[in-house]
Parts: structure tokens; sequence; C-alpha cells
């Protein structure tokens, strides 16, 4: 198995994936009784994890995701966190998920809504005036997707949406200024290989049309993204194979960009969110391979990065949010 999920993509053909080795294990002498089968695979995880950072605290919630999953999207909307998609990679049939559950901190409850019609895993997600986009992701190493699609919770209902300008798995997302910035992932081409672009698209509502409208500096998949003062973050991910960055660059409109203070711990599949002007980052991925917990907080006002209690579970590729100045953290995986 590769150490990351996001390691199945990396810049290698379709046909090179199905190459695989068979092992043959002969037992030679007398046996007491028939071999114990392995113990089946753990599923992903559905723990709600949340941080406090008045308190400097994490607490675990009672209620846990319905469907135990990773590389879900996620968004906030009115002060419920919707969690749509993902993947079960420890679960032998590997399924994608199209099911949609939300979760509300203030009764510690989750709820089922109707599913997305289009099953991926790794998908970005927006909330945007009431409503949640979902675009891009995959539904396998061979099948990426440009497809844009948005549930209203007002009518439990989805629609479609005009397609990406490029299939793309894991970019990083903002909102600003009532449009949807998407910077970087990882791009399925026509020549079928997939490679960690740099590319910022942007989704207009009212025009209801995509714009690409430049490159970051450092091309990246599964970084993570958060706005303070209506400047876009865009820290960390995968470079290419296992080489991951703690690289932070900022923009205010995509076009122009500035390159900042590194994230002390390089990690690609982690989280972020934004919290009184400042990038909480938790969780991800290490260029070892192993899943991690630290939480870093990055401070535009001094360009500087302190670290904060870790996460009670080293996890990467879950979902989060933050509501009412509290950071959560839900499924992903552990290694």
């Amino acid at each position: 198995m590769p150490r990351s999920l996001h390691s199945r993509f990396r810049k290698i053909r379709i046909t090179a994936m199905l190459t695989s080795a068979v092992a043959v294990i002969f037992v030679l002498g007398n046996c007491s009784g028939p071999t114990e089968p392995p113990p089946p695979p753990v599923p992903e995880l559905s723990v709600v994890e949340y941080y406090n950072p008045v308190t400097g605290t994490w607490a675990t919630a009672d209620s846990s995701m319905i469907t135990p999953r990773s590389t879900a999207g996620a968004a906030v909307i009115d002060g419920k966190l919707y969690v749509v998609g993902g993947n079960d990679r420890k679960l032998r049939s590997k399924p994608v998920y199209n099911v949609l559950e939300v979760y509300d901190p203030a009764t510690d409850t989750w709820a089922s809504k109707a599913s997305m019609p289009t099953a991926r895993w790794g998908p970005g997600a927006a909330a945007l005036n009431g409503k949640l986009y979902v675009f891009g992701g995959a539904q396998s190493s061979a099948v990426f997707f440009d497809i844009l699609e948005i549930y209203d919770p007002a009518t439990n209902s989805w629609s479609t949406g005009p397609s990406m300008p490029i299939k793309l798995f894991g970019p990083a997302v903002t909102v600003v200024n009532n449009k949807i910035y998407v910077a970087g992932g990882l791009e399925f081409t026509p020549a079928e290989e997939r490679d960690d672009v740099a590319t910022v698209m942007v989704f207009d509502p009212v025009l209801n049309n995509w714009l690409t409208i430049g490159t970051m500096p450092t091309g990246r998949g599964q970084g993570a993204a958060g706005v303070i003062n209506g400047t876009i973050y865009v820290v960390g991910g995968y470079l290419g194979g296992e080489t991951v960055t703690g690289t932070l660059e900022s923009t205010i409109s995509g076009g122009s960009w500035n390159t900042l203070i590194a994230m002390p711990t390089a990690r690609g599949e982690m989280e972020a969110g934004v919290i009184s002007g400042k990038l909480y980052v938790v969780g991800g991925l290490l260029g070892s391979g192993s899943d991690t917990s630290v939480l870093e907080i990055y401070d535009p006002a001094t360009n500087t990065w302190s670290t904060g209690p870790s996460m009670p579970t080293a996890r990467a590729e879950a979902a989060s949010g933050v509501i009412n100045g509290i950071f959560y953290v839900i499924g992903g995986y552990e290694r």
C-alpha cells in the first residue's frame, strides 16, 4: 500500500498502476489447526475533535460522524459543518462515497441529507451564499472529475454547475468577495498523467463561470488554505512524489504572490482554519509517511509561527471547519 492516498497519483501512467506482485508462502511441518485469518482492516475515522483557542485545549465530541471516511469535502453553512464524499481506503471494497452528512455542534448531532449525484473523493468544497459547492475529485486513480455540483440546504437538493477548466484532485479552496478561489491540486491530464499544479482558478456565481487567473510560485497538491483580511494564504502540500513542503504563500487577487516564512512542520493532507486573524494548521502526513497531530499557528501580523497543543488523534485527510471560533476536525485516517 502506498504511504499516502496522494501517492497513488504520482506522475505515472494508468497501465503502470495495474502492475502488482504476488508472494507465495510455503509452511512446512506439523500444524495444530487452521491458520487464523488476518483481522479485517480498520475503517477510517469518524471521531470529532475540536480546539478552543481561548482555553488552548482540545476536546472530543460525544457524537461521531455517521460514515467513517477520509478525503471528504467540507464547508460550514449557518453554523453547521457539511461533510460530503470521501472514501475508505482500508476497507477491502474501497468504496467511494457520495453521502452528505451534516454536523450541528450546538446539539452535537449528525443528520444525513440528499446524496451527491457524483460519488468522489478528494473534491474541493466551499460554502457560498448559503449553498454548498463541490467540484473536482476522483472516482479512482484513472478517473478524475471536473464536475461542479451544488447543494441547496433549503430544498435538500442538488444541481449541476459549469465544469472546471481542468480535472483536479485535492485543491486548496477559499472564498473571497463572494467568489471561490481554487489553488493547486493534482491534475489529470489528457496524456493520462498526474501533476501537482500551481494553477489558480476562480468561480464567479454571478457570471456562472470559471476563470484561470494565474499560478502560485509553488505547484502543490493537497495543501491547505485560509483567508485573513481578504488575503489568501496557501500552505504545505505535496511537491511531487512523496516530497512535502511547509511553504507558505499569499495573494490578494490570485495574480501576484508573496512567499512568507515556511511552516515549521512540512506536511500534506492537513487541515487549516482561520480564527481571530490567525491560520491554524493541524494534522496531515509527514514526508516519512507518518501521520501527525501537530498544531501550528501562523500570525500574519508578525509573519511568525507558533506551536499549539497537539490534537488528540494523529490523522491525515480529515474534514474540518471553524464554527463560532472553534476549530472542528472530523474523520480522516491514521496510520
